[in-house]
């Protein structure tokens, strides 16, 4: 079933910023060479849904 909610990630081309927008920004760095699976199971894995209109911010470590 993960793999098909991967797979819903990667169907939305195109979105828009407004004011109905969540954001929501990870806390603890993450590796960003996981690519866009590894960042949609990091939102899965926290019970959000990857596929609303929320918008996700992932930040790497710093070097």
């Amino acid at each position: 079933m993960q793999h098909q909610n991967i797979y819903l990630c990667l169907q939305k081309d195109m979105f828009s910023l407004n004011e109905s927008n969540r954001f929501v920004l990870s806390l603890t760095s993450v590796n960003m060479r996981n690519g866009i699976n590894g960042l949609c199971g990091l939102i899965l894995y926290t019970g959000l849904v990857p596929t609303n209109e929320d918008v996700y911010i992932f930040i790497n470590r710093n070097r």
